[in-house]
């Protein structure tokens, strides 16, 4: 389980950069993390990114 944590670590650092690359996409990207089996995600996006309040159902 260790290898495929780092393995995604180094995937979404990438993929954090190529969108910092584009200045549209610097104040534009949400980033949302989750993994199966979880009841929670992480969102990180700019202040004004409409977030709903509470919690939500996943499929």
């Amino acid at each position: 389980m260790l290898g495929s944590y780092v393995d995604l670590e180094v995937f979404y650092q990438y993929i954090w950069q190529e969108a910092a690359k584009y200045v549209e996409y610097r104040s534009n990207t949400a980033y949302l993390f989750l993994a199966e089996g979880m009841d929670e995600m992480l969102v990180i996006a700019p202040p004004d990114f409409p977030i709903p309040n509470g919690t939500m159902d996943l499929p």
